[in-house]
């Protein structure tokens, strides 16, 4: 039996022909230290000692900075400021601020109190927001308003406020600083607010002596000086008639006294004829018969009996009111008819506007007379026995054997005016 011999090491090759020298650290149970020259560590307790060396040169947790060699230069390393060092809130510390983030009134200096402090605007003539004597007391010392409509609020003695005044407090009372420069604090010894009295200036002062009238009326032009005499009549009120000389009105009363004449010596339409000076003249008058003929009461009455006009056929007439293109009775105007040819009732009012000299109406008779007919105009209501004056009182015209007209005077109907007459027709 055979048994094979590793190669042995030999001294002389000290251990450099070891098959794996990491290996054979690693059998010997060497670190990675044993490949590392001594000079790659520090000597045996030098760790020690520059641990030791290194404390004595630090500051420990422990001593909460107590171990710091200068204090001060630590602060100004730190940027802090002389503050760092100072209390806060007592005498020659610093100053709090409270929640508001202001500072505490005890905290601030007697020479600050009182200082201005604005508070708003203030209502003079109504006293808002209020204000009393006596300055809102201590703790309001320095308060201000600003005046914002002038008034005569009075606070402390003072009684005259114009805007941009302003009224402080010294902690006491209301004072007052002038906010307008060119204020006039009283007039002629009165204050407050001055209402002018007579005189308060003379005619020199005022210089009257060279003010020139250019745009007043002069009494001695006596009105002549009005820019339009027209106009001026209008804003007095004047009515036309004011430019009118008297002659062109009737005095007064002179209406009435020409109704009551004219009615003295004219037949009433209620009396129907009864009242004529003489009935026999007025029935020759008109050419009647003898007393065989029909009575002249029967014939005013249109009871006529016997051959006569009305004895056969209709006698009904018929009313046009501003015939042809006349316009007598103005614009509008209306009317009725009544009775028979012989006795014609008209009742008419006027329209707008009428006119003078023209026909107001005509009436066409129910059956045509043999010759022309007389027809007697009576008037029957108040309007038309006094229409205003006699130049207004129409008249019968255009007789014919069909009709006849009445016609409008050389002054026209009033308007809009009720009127009645009767026609008494004779033939």
């Amino acid at each position: 039996m055979s048994q094979s011999i590793p190669t042995p090491l030999l001294p002389p090759n000290n251990l450099s022909d070891v098959a794996s020298a990491a290996a054979a650290r690693a059998n010997l149970g060497l670190g990675a230290a044993a490949t590392h020259a001594a000079g790659d560590f520090d000597a045996a307790g030098a760790a020690a000692t520059a641990e030791a060396a290194a404390l004595a040169a630090s500051c420990q947790r422990a001593s909460n900075l107590s171990d710091l060699a200068n204090l001060s230069t630590a602060r100004a390393n730190l940027g802090l400021g002389t503050a760092a060092v100072a209390s806060a809130g007592v005498a020659g510390g610093v100053a709090t601020l409270d929640g508001s983030g202001h500072l505490d009134a005890a905290q601030i200096p007697a020479a600050l109190v009182g200082a201005v402090v604005y508070q708003g605007t203030w209502n003079a003539a109504t006293n808002s927001p209020t204000l009393s004597n006596g300055g809102g007391g201590s703790t309001a010392k320095g308060n201000y308003y600003v005046v914002s409509v002038a008034g005569s609020t009075a606070l402390d003695g003072i009684s005259v406020w114009n805007p941009g005044d302003a009224v402080i407090s010294d902690g006491s009372t209301w004072e007052k600083i002038d906010g307008v420069a060119s204020e006039v604090l009283s007039f002629n010894g009165r204050t407050g607010a001055v209402l002018p009295q007579s005189g308060d200036y003379s005619a020199s002062q005022i210089g009257l002596g060279n003010v020139t009238n250019n745009l007043q009326l002069v009494a001695a032009n006596n009105l002549s000086d009005l820019a339009n005499a027209a106009a001026a009549r209008t804003n007095l009120g004047l009515g036309s008639a004011a430019t009118q000389n008297s002659s062109a009105f009737d005095a007064a009363g002179a209406a009435a006294a020409a109704q009551s004449a004219a009615e003295a010596t004219c037949c009433q339409t209620a009396n129907n004829l009864s009242d004529v000076a003489s009935a026999a003249t007025a029935a020759t008058n008109l050419g009647l018969g003898t007393s065989s003929s029909p009575s002249f009461a029967n014939v005013t009455a249109g009871l006529m009996t016997g051959t006569h006009h009305e004895s056969s056929a209709s006698t009904t007439p018929s009313l046009i009111i501003n015939p042809g293109s006349s316009n007598g009775a103005g614009v509008g105007a209306t009317g009725s008819i009544s009775g028979r040819d012989h006795v014609i009732t008209v009742s008419l009012t006027t329209g707008t506007t009428p006119s003078m000299n023209q026909a107001i109406l005509s009436v066409t008779f129910g059956r045509a007379f043999t010759n022309p007919p007389a027809v007697i105009l009576i008037p029957s209501n108040g309007n038309a026995v006094n229409p205003g004056n006699f130049s207004k009182l129409p008249y019968v015209g255009s007789v014919s054997t069909t009709g006849f007209a009445l016609q409008a005077n050389s002054t026209a109907l009033s308007a809009s005016t009720a009127f009645s007459w009767t026609f008494a027709v004779v033939g």
